[in-house]
């Protein structure tokens, strides 16, 4: 087996990969099965989803990157919906 060096760009790709693939090991391990390429691809498609919709970040003040109006407390009762197959659950009022 040959020995390729890298470059900067291929470098950066790899950085970051092994970076998203650590988030969704974090997330994920020990609770996901992926069986092929398209498997992987659908749980990381709503991973992102759940990422940028419903998870919240300190450096926003506890809001999501996308962000969504705030619900009064008069209206309705609190439900829990699944998110990423149900490792997540995002939880909201319904009317």
């Amino acid at each position: 087996m040959a020995t390729k060096l890298l470059t900067k760009k291929s470098l950066w790709l790899l950085l970051a990969s092994l970076k998203t693939s650590e988030r969704l090991g974090g997330a994920a391990s020990g609770h996901v099965l992926v069986f092929s390429a398209a498997g992987l691809e659908r749980i990381v498609h709503a991973y992102v989803a759940y990422y940028m919709h419903s998870r919240t970040h300190l450096s926003l003040d506890k809001d999501s990157p996308t962000s969504r109006p705030v619900t009064p407390t008069t209206i309705g009762r609190i439900v829990a919906r699944p998110e990423v197959n149900g490792l997540h659950h995002r939880y909201d009022r319904a009317a």
